[in-house]
């Protein structure tokens, strides 16, 4: 078997496991976020999606979130984790969390002077809303023996990327810009 049968094997069987409406409502409520910034829609990327999968697998698998997932290549990724500690969430309540969380992260962004926000967690933020990126893919994977719930996006292109002083910060003000309208302006379903 030849490695390009062997990946796809892979990313097929890998994407037998995750209901389709779980990617639908990770789109949808990225895309809700983004729209908010004036920025285009993402598409979902099956491709992106059962690697996801398999990166939520991955960290199941060793108990923890830490960005080691070697199926993430050069992905930009974002990561969350639910467990007995914070009730153990369902599958789709974890999904919800996890993007509502990322995006709580723009509370604590200065989009004046983004080098201000390092001391902050936001680059899950910044990678969801990131203007360039135009995919993701998603993957959730509840583990009922640890009875947690692991949550990985990945983007394509990557975001979050930082240039060389002096001014390291150049493509966030080009990339992730201030909300331009709010949830009460739009007319979607928060599921």
């Amino acid at each position: 078997m030849n490695l390009i049968t062997f990946v796809f094997l892979i990313l097929v069987s890998a994407s037998a496991y995750q209901p389709i409406w779980y990617e639908d409502i990770a789109l949808d409520r990225h895309n809700i976020y983004r729209r908010m910034h004036d920025y285009a829609d993402l598409e979902y990327s099956d491709t992106l999606g059962a690697l996801a999968l398999m990166c939520a697998k991955y960290y199941s698998k060793i108990h923890k979130i830490d960005h080691s997932c070697i199926y993430k290549f050069l992905h930009g990724e974002n990561l969350a984790f639910f467990g007995r500690n914070t009730g153990a969430p369902e599958a789709l309540d974890s999904l919800v969390d996890a993007i509502d969380g990322w995006y709580a992260e723009s509370y604590d962004y200065d989009y004046e002077q983004p080098q201000s926000s390092t001391s902050a967690e936001i680059y899950h933020f910044t990678q969801m809303i990131w203007n360039s990126t135009f995919q993701m893919g998603f993957g959730i994977f509840r583990n009922y023996t640890s009875k947690r719930t692991y949550v990985v996006a990945l983007y394509e292109p990557k975001g979050n990327i930082l240039i060389r002083p002096p001014d390291s910060f150049k493509w966030f003000r080009g990339n992730v810009t201030a909300p331009v309208m709010s949830f009460q302006n739009q007319d979607y379903d928060m599921y």
